[in-house]
């Protein structure tokens, strides 16, 4: 008897917004990670290691537009932006406010 694969044992069971909210905390990991204020550069950039990574993602990897994609997210559009320099850390940081 062949023994069902992963993918096959959870067929019908992942919810696609789930898996689009995943894709869409990736993005934004990486849009904090590459704005994120820090003190500690990397030598010859101008910045440590990680956000030299994620700067580096954002700007030119094919990887960025992919998980965009999945995230439901306008690749182009938030690569714009953040090369602009329109996009602050502190706008995915904030903290809801609950009432």
């Amino acid at each position: 008897m062949r023994s069902k694969s992963s993918v096959e044992s959870f067929e019908g069971h992942i919810d696609a917004n789930d898996c689009r909210d995943l894709w869409v905390a990736v993005v934004k990991t990486g849009l904090c990670d590459a704005l994120r204020p820090s003190r500690n550069m990397r030598y010859g950039t101008g910045l440590p290691t990680d956000q030299w990574q994620a700067d580096a993602w954002i700007r030119h990897s094919e990887d960025f537009k992919v998980v965009c994609g999945l995230a439901g997210m306008n690749a182009d559009m938030w690569r714009k932006l953040y090369i602009e320099g329109k996009l602050e850390y502190t706008m995915f940081t904030r903290v809801k406010e609950t009432g």
